[in-house]
């Protein structure tokens, strides 16, 4: 018989007290009946002990499917919230404290890059204002020899690569060459030459549009 089938009365408590308790038909209720072989209370002490309507008549000699068991107390879910609070606050921390050091090494790594740059264009001046030009001639067949020296103003060896800029009369740019000097000692000066071409020119003027030091060789 199902627990929907089971009829009120009364039943073997489910809570394991050792008495029997009203089962109204849907519902366990509060009222109590001594146990097989246990006496019934006094009828003064039953009738304080239950409330205001009268308690279901005890139980008879007719048998029946036992009902449900009284529901089990529900389970508190605050220990899971907490620690799944706990685990979210430790990945938080992980995490910001990953990019705090990110932030960190990027900035580190920013500075080394900016420095280098600094570095780059200060020695790129230094050189080119240490490159000279002692000849720049322009042949019949359009051909520009440019000659030159440059200065090693590090303290340590160094390579330069010299650009030639080549101007018309005018003092227009109507093209380029490179020369290029290798192993200069720190305070010598060097000698470079380089050979451009030009077309349909009657004068060219020749200027020196930068001098670079390798990258190996850019600390001072």
């Amino acid at each position: 018989m199902s627990d929907q089938q089971t009829p009120a009365g009364w039943y073997p408590d489910p809570e394991g007290s050792g008495q029997q308790r009203y089962w109204d038909g849907s519902q366990w209720t509060e009222h109590y009946a001594p146990g097989a072989g246990e006496a019934a209370p006094a009828a003064g002490a039953a009738a304080a002990a239950s409330p205001a309507a009268a308690a279901p008549a005890q139980p008879g000699g007719e048998a029946w499917a036992t009902p449900p068991a009284a529901a089990p107390a529900k389970s508190s879910n605050k220990g899971c919230i907490y620690a799944a609070l706990a685990g979210v606050a430790v990945v938080l921390v992980v995490v910001i404290g990953g990019c705090v050091a990110l932030g960190v090494g990027l900035n580190k790594a920013g500075d080394e890059i900016n420095k280098a740059v600094d570095n780059y264009d200060k020695a790129t001046k230094e050189a080119t204002e240490a490159t000279k030009i002692t000849l720049c001639e322009l042949d019949n067949f359009g051909n520009v020899t440019v000659e030159g020296t440059v200065k090693n103003t590090s303290s340590k060896p160094s390579d330069f690569i010299v650009t030639i800029g080549l101007k018309d009369a005018a003092g227009v740019n109507i093209g380029s060459t490179t020369a290029f000097v290798n192993s200069l000692a720190a305070g010598e000066i060097g000698k470079w030459d380089t050979i451009g071409s030009v077309t349909g020119e009657s004068r060219v003027t020749c200027q020196v549009s930068e001098t670079n030091r390798t990258a190996s060789s850019l600390s001072p």
